[in-house]
C-alpha cells in the first residue's frame, strides 16, 4: 500500500501541538506499517531541512517537495482543486492530512483528515490573518470530502457532528500519545540548569501554550497578580509560549515570559514547576496536561472541553470564566500537600493510557480501511 502524508506543519518556525502530532504519528506509523510505502509531501520556497529528513530514516519513505509560492499554491488548492496532491506525489491509495490544511485530493485516492479542534468556529478566539486563513481553507468542505475523519477527542467529535453535520460513523476518536521517557528521566541537575539559565530563583506556577485569547492567559495573569498582592502565595508566574501580544509583558513586568520553549527544555520546565495552570476556554485535546502528568507536576485545568476528558480525575478542573474559582483552586493546589500527592499519583497513572504506538495502530486501521 502507498500512503501519502502532508508534513507541511513540520516547517512551522515555532512548532505547535499539531507539529508534535504530525511528527510523532508519522514516525509511529512507519513502525506499525512495516510493509507499506510512504510519500511525505511538503511545499516551501527552500529545500526541506535535513533535520526533518532525519526524523524518518526508512527506505520506505519518499519525500516529494514542491517549491511553488505558498499563497499561489494554497489558493489553487482551495479554489481550483489543482493540482490534486495524490497525483502530484505520483499516486497513492490514501492521502493523510494530520491537520487542517490547503489541499485537494482526487477521487482516485481516499482522504483521511485529523480534526484537532473547532475553536475557529468561536468568535473572538482568532483575529486577522488566522480568521482569514480558516475562512479560505474552508474546513467544512474538506471535512465533508474526507472518507474518514480522526477526531483527537470525544469533544471534537461532538463538535464535528453538531456544527458541520458530519455523520458519526465517519468519525473515529484516536487520542494523542506522549513519549514519557524524557520527563521520567529528567534529573535535578538539568532542572537547576534550566532555572539558572532563565533566572528562575523562586518557586513558580507555569502556564504553557501559545499566548492567545483562547488559552485564557489573561485570567491566569489577573488571578496570580491578585494572589500575590494579597500575599496568599509567594510563587512567581512563568509564561512559556509564543505570543503575538507583547503588551502583556509591559503590563506584568514581574512575570517571566520565556517565549517559545523548544522540546528539549520542556521536561525541565515542567518538573521545575510547582503547579501547571491550563484554564483554556476551548481545547480539542490539551497535550500540556499529559506533559505535566509525565513530569509529576499537579495540574489545574478547565472543565467542559476536551481537557477534562483527557485529564479525567487526575487534575483539578475549574470554570475558565470564573476567576474567583480559579484563584481558590490554585491556592489549594499550592498549599495542600496531601492533595498535591494524590494529583501526582493520579497523573502518573493517567498518562500511561496515552501512547503513540496505540495511536498509530488505530490510525493505520483507519488509513487501510477500504472506501465503502
Amino acid at each position: 500500500m502507498r500512503i501519502g502524508i502532508d508534513i507541511r506543519s513540520l516547517l512551522e518556525p515555532y512548532p505547535s501541538g499539531i507539529s508534535v502530532y504530525t511528527r510523532a504519528i508519522t514516525r509511529s506509523l512507519l513502525g506499525v506499517a512495516s510493509q507499506d510505502d510512504f510519500v511525505l509531501f511538503t511545499n516551501a520556497a527552500t529545500p526541506l531541512p535535513e533535520r526533518i529528513r532525519t526524523l524518518f530514516p526508512s527506505d520506505r519513505v519518499q519525500f516529494v517537495e514542491t517549491h511553488w509560492p505558498n499563497k499561489f499554491f494554497n489558493m489553487s488548492e482551495a479554489w481550483l482543486g489543482y493540482p490534486p496532491l495524490d497525483r502530484l506525489v505520483g499516486g497513492v491509495d490514501v492521502f493523510f492530512f494530520p491537520n487542517l490544511m490547503f489541499g485537494a485530493v482526487s477521487l482516485q485516492s481516499r482522504l483521511v483528515i485529523t480534526a484537532h479542534d473547532l475553536s475557529f468556529q468561536y468568535p473572538g478566539f482568532y483575529h486577522g490573518k488566522s480568521r482569514l486563513w480558516h475562512r479560505v481553507v474552508r474546513p467544512e468542505r474538506l471535512y465533508h470530502r474526507a472518507d474518514q475523519i480522526i477526531a483527537v477527542s470525544e469533544s471534537t467529535k461532538r463538535d464535528l457532528i453538531t456544527q458541520f453535520g458530519i455523520a458519526a460513523d465517519r468519525i473515529t476518536v484516536v487520542y494523542h500519545g506522549i513519549d514519557t521517557e524524557p520527563y521520567e528521566q529528567i534529573d535535578e541537575q538539568s532542572v537547576e540548569r534550566f532555572r539558572d539559565t532563565h533566572q528562575l530563583t523562586h518557586p513558580y506556577v507555569l502556564f504553557i501554550g501559545t499566548v492567545s485569547e483562547r488559552k485564557n492567559v489573561e485570567s491566569v495573569l489577573a488571578v496570580w497578580s491578585d494572589l500575590r498582592r494579597q500575599r496568599v502565595i509567594s510563587h512567581d508566574l512563568v509564561i512559556a509560549g509564543h505570543t503575538h501580544d507583547h503588551r502583556l509583558e509591559q503590563q506584568y513586568p514581574g512575570v517571566h515570559f520565556l517565549g517559545y520553549v523548544p522540546d528539549e527544555w520542556k521536561p525541565a520546565l515542567y518538573r521545575g514547576a510547582n503547579l501547571v495552570v491550563y484554564p483554556s476556554f476551548h481545547e480539542g485535546f490539551g497535550l500540556p496536561v499529559l506533559e505535566a502528568f509525565a513530569a509529576s507536576t499537579p495540574v489545574v485545568a478547565s472543565h467542559g472541553t476536551a481537557v477534562a476528558e483527557i485529564a479525567d480525575t487526575a487534575a483539578l478542573t475549574v470554570d475558565p470564566y470564573n476567576q474567583a474559582e480559579l484563584a481558590v483552586v490554585i491556592r489549594a493546589a499550592l498549599r495542600d500537600q496531601n492533595l498535591r500527592r494524590i494529583l501526582v499519583e493520579r497523573g502518573r497513572r493517567r498518562v500511561r493510557a496515552f501512547t503513540w504506538k496505540q495511536a498509530a495502530e488505530h490510525t493505520y486501521q483507519i488509513l487501510t480501511t477500504p472506501r465503502v
